[in-house]
C-alpha cells in the first residue's frame, strides 16, 4: 500500500497550521501596533484597569501555553495524528472566512473602544464586555479553522487536569513575578554580601556601597541591578523543576523529590553570586568589555543550564529521588562493577544483559562498556538520534561559552569548528551508512534560499564594519587563519549540523514518523 495520501495530508495539515499561526501572529501585531492601552490609564473603573494590564494577560497566556505543551509532550504525537485525521474532512475554508469576518468586527470594535477612551476618558461596562466577548469569539473562530468543535471538546475533557495545572502555573508565574518585584531588595542584599565574600577571597581590598549596591575593586565596579539579584534564576529553576517532576512523575519518588526545590534554589542563588564576583574579577584582571558584554549575558544561562542538568542527574542517580532500580553486575574476570542503567535500550531488570527491544537476541557484556553484539552498538535508534543531535548541542554549547568570553567580536570562532569537527568525527560510523548522493532539487533550493537571504540582508552602513575593525588588528597570517575557519564553519559545518538537528530529527519527530534509525530523514 502506498503512503502517498498520508504524507500528502500531513503536508497539507502542517502547512495550513503554520499559515494559520502566522495569521494569528499578524493579527496580534496589527492590534498592538495600531492601538496603545495607555488610553485606559486615566479611567479608574475595574474593567478599564484590566484592559490597561493586557500585557499581563498575554504573559499569563504564554506561560499557560508553554506549560500545557510540555505536559502534553508524551502524548503529543498521538494528538497530532488524531488532529490530522479529523482535519482531513474539516471544512476549514468556511471557518477561515468566518474567522476573518469575526476579526474584522473585532478590529472595528477595538477602534471604537480606544477612540471612546481617548475622547471621553471613560468606557461603559457594556461596551467593554462586548469588546471582550468579540475577542474571545475571534480566538475561538481561529481554533475552529484548525479543527472542528468536537476535537477541541474532546481534548478539553481528556486533558482537563493538565489544562487546569497549566492555567494555575501561568497565574503562579505572574504572582511570583510580582512577589519577586517586592522581595528583590532583601534578596539583593544577600546576593551583594555573598558576592563581596567571594570577591574578598581573591582581592585584599574590595570597594562596596551597600546603599546603592555597588561592588568592585579599585579598577572595576558594577551596580547590582534588581534583575541581577537572583530571583529570575530562582523562578526559572522552580518552573523547570515543576514541569520536569510532573512529566516524569512515574519515575520519581514523592515526597522525597520536593527536596530538589531547595537544592536547586540554593544552587542557582550561589551560582548567581559567584557569577557577579567572577564578572568583577574578569573586568579587573582581564577585560572590562568582555565582563560587561558576553560574560554578563551568557554566564547566567550557562549556570542555569548546568544546574538544571545537575538536578536531572541527581533525580536519576540517587535512590532518594529515583524509583529506578540500578542493577550492578560483578564481572567474574575483572571484578569490575557495571551499571546497566547507563545503556540505552537495555532491560535493566535483566541480568543476562539482553536487548529490551528484542528478547530473542542475547548480548555479551564487554569490558566495562555497553552490551554489544558482533562489535555493533546495542540500540541503533539511540545512536542515530545521537548522531543527529549531539553535533548541534555541541555547537550551541560552544557558542554560549565563546560568547561569554567575547566583547562583541568572536575571536574564538575557530573553537566552534574544532568542537563540531570532533563531534562529527565521533559518529562517522553512523554517517558512513547514509545516502550522500547529490540531489539537484536540493541544490537549486539552496541557491534560491541563498539569493533570497542576501536580498533580505540589510545594507552595510558607510565605513568599516565591526568585523573589519577587529580583523584589522590581526596580522596577515592570523587574519587568514580566522577567515578560513569562518568559511569552513559557516559554509560547510554549521549548515550540515543544523540540518541534521532540525530537519533530520526535530521535524521528523514532530511529524510522528517512526524513528527507527533505518529510514532516511526527509522533509515533511
Amino acid at each position: 500500500m502506498s503512503n502517498r495520501p498520508e504524507i500528502s495530508s500531513l503536508q497539507r495539515f502542517t502547512i495550513r497550521f503554520c499559515l494559520l499561526l502566522l495569521l494569528l501572529i499578524a493579527e496580534l501585531l496589527g492590534l498592538s501596533v495600531n492601538f496603545d492601552n495607555e488610553v485606559f490609564s486615566s479611567d479608574q473603573s475595574w474593567w478599564t484597569r484590566l484592559a490597561y494590564r493586557l500585557a499581563v494577560f498575554l504573559r499569563i497566556g504564554l506561560a499557560f501555553a508553554a506549560v500545557f505543551l510540555l505536559m502534553l509532550s508524551p502524548r503529543l504525537v498521538g494528538i497530532l495524528k488524531e488532529a490530522r485525521y479529523r482535519a482531513s474532512e474539516h471544512p476549514w475554508r468556511r471557518w477561515l472566512l468566518s474567522h476573518l469576518c469575526v476579526f474584522g468586527v473585532f478590529y472595528l470594535a477595538t477602534a471604537t473602544v480606544f477612540a471612546t477612551a481617548t475622547d471621553s476618558g471613560h468606557l461603559s461596562g457594556g461596551l467593554m464586555g462586548l469588546w471582550v466577548c468579540l475577542g474571545i469569539a475571534n480566538l475561538l473562530s481561529w481554533l475552529l479553522v484548525i479543527e472542528p468543535f468536537g476535537f477541541w471538546l474532546t481534548l478539553v475533557k481528556r486533558e482537563r487536569w493538565p489544562l487546569a495545572f497549566a492555567a494555575l502555573a501561568g497565574i503562579l508565574a505572574w504572582l511570583v513575578g510580582l512577589l519577586a518585584g517586592e522581595l528583590w531588595k532583601p534578596l539583593a542584599e544577600g546576593t551583594f554580601w555573598l558576592s563581596h565574600w567571594f570577591l574578598a577571597l581573591v582581592y585584599p581590598e574590595v570597594s562596596f556601597n551597600p546603599t546603592r549596591f555597588i561592588l568592585g575593586t579599585s579598577k572595576f565596579s558594577v551596580e547590582i541591578a534588581p534583575q541581577c539579584s537572583g530571583y529570575e534564576g530562582i523562578g526559572l529553576v522552580i518552573v523547570f523543576l515543576t514541569v520536569y517532576l510532573w512529566m516524569f512523575r512515574a519515575e520519581i519518588r514523592f515526597p522525597h523529590a520536593f527536596w530538589l526545590f531547595p537544592i536547586g534554589i540554593l544552587a542557582i542563588w550561589l551560582a548567581n553570586a559567584l557569577r557577579i564576583a567572577a564578572l568583577i574579577a574578569l573586568g579587573d584582571s582581564f577585560s572590562p568589555e568582555i565582563a560587561v558584554g558576553g560574560f554578563h549575558s551568557q554566564a547566567g544561562w550557562i549556570s542555569f543550564i548546568a544546574i538544571s542538568l545537575g538536578l536531572i542527574w541527581l533525580s536519576r542517580r540517587l535512590r532518594l529521588f529515583s524509583k529506578r532500580t540500578l542493577i550492578s553486575i560483578e564481572q567474574r574476570d575483572g571484578g569490575k562493577t557495571v551499571d546497566l542503567s547507563r545503556h540505552s535500550g537495555m532491560d535493566r531488570r535483566n541480568p543476562d544483559c539482553r536487548d529490551a527491544t528484542n528478547s530473542s537476541h542475547p548480548w555479551s557484556l564487554g569490558s566495562g562498556g555497553p552490551c554489544r553484539n558482533d562489535g555493533e552498538t546495542l540500540n541503533s535508534t539511540v545512536l542515530t538520534a545521537e548522531a543527529l543531535l549531539v553535533p548541534g548541542l555541541v555547537l550551541m554549547a560552544t557558542i554560549m561559552l565563546t560568547s561569554a568570553l567575547s566583547s562583541g567580536f568572536d575571536w574564538l570562532y575557530p573553537l566552534r569548528v574544532l568542537t563540531m569537527g570532533v563531534a562529527l568525527w565521533s559518529y562517522r560510523s553512523v554517517y558512513r551508512h547514509w545516502d550522500w548522493s547529490v540531489s539537484l532539487p536540493s541544490l537549486f533550493v539552496g541557491i534560491a534560499v541563498f539569493v533570497l537571504w542576501m536580498q533580505l540582508e540589510p545594507r552595510a552602513e558607510p565605513g568599516p564594519t565591526a568585523m573589519e575593525t577587529a580583523l584589522a588588528t590581526l596580522s596577515g597570517a592570523e587574519k587568514s587563519i580566522w577567515l578560513a575557519f569562518r568559511v569552513i564553519g559557516s559554509v560547510f559545518l554549521v549548515p550540515v549540523v543544523e540540518e541534521m538537528a532540525f530537519r533530520g530529527y526535530m521535524i521528523r519527530r514532530l511529524a510522528g514518523q517512526e524513528f527507527d534509525g533505518s529510514t532516511p530523514p526527509r522533509f515533511t
